[in-house]
């Protein structure tokens, strides 16, 4: 299984860190210790989750 979230072209967050949706994806991620699939790398930043390029 593989977490998937696309977001959208007008990046959608203001400020430093990550939404609050984004933040449950990487949570549900890290419990479940699976990759997240997305077309752009902030997941990266979030110390133990692995990110796969969706592009």
């Amino acid at each position: 299984m593989c977490l998937f979230i696309h977001r959208c072209s007008g990046e959608c967050g203001v400020g430093p860190g990550i939404e609050k949706g984004d933040a449950a994806i990487a949570a549900t991620a890290l419990e479940r210790d699976e990759p997240v699939r997305a077309g752009d790398g902030h997941f990266e930043s979030i110390p133990g989750v692995t990110h796969e390029s969706c592009r």
